[in-house]
């Protein structure tokens, strides 16, 4: 019988050591794969005056847009709202059709992203590296029934 209690009291330690050890194992473990928290203030985007700062942000229309028609400075997209994970990254949610944008007085800027490498490079664009289906990040704000984008990063995948 004293037998047995001393295996059971062994089990109970064994046990309670596994569970400590995986709580401190699951605590620690963004600081040993060195991750970092990439999230970022929205609203600082219009005091930053680095292109690159936006790199990892909705946009003004908070998503992803999708252009569905070019017409002259002024484009038509739905948007896939995004929302905010707690690593600083977005996943998808609700989508809104037909949003119309003026992109008149936008900085553009292509977001070239390798996959292989997962490096992005950021350079300048122009009004005719929009295309349909191009898929966009755009800032600005609303004026008068349409939205007047002041920035539109065009995201666009190489290959190495």
């Amino acid at each position: 019988m004293k037998r047995i209690i001393k295996k059971n009291v062994v089990l109970i330690i064994v046990l309670i050591l596994l569970c400590i050890f995986g709580y401190v194992v699951v605590i620690n473990i963004p600081k040993l794969l060195n991750v970092k928290n990439n999230s970022t203030n929205l609203t600082s985007l219009n005091n930053k005056n680095d292109d690159k700062e936006i790199v990892d942000k909705l946009g003004d229309l908070k998503g992803l847009c999708t252009v569905t028609d070019l017409n002259g400075n002024e484009i038509t997209v739905d948007i896939v709202k995004g929302k905010r994970t707690k690593d600083g990254g977005s996943m998808g949610g609700k989508i809104q059709k037909g949003k119309k944008v003026e992109i008149d007085n936008a900085n553009i800027l292509i977001d070239n992203y390798d996959r292989e490498t997962k490096k992005s490079n950021i350079s300048s664009g122009k009004i005719s590296d929009i295309k349909i289906r191009s898929t966009l990040t755009i800032w600005g704000r609303e004026e008068e029934g349409l939205f007047k984008a002041t920035k539109i990063k065009i995201f666009r995948e190489v290959n190495s």
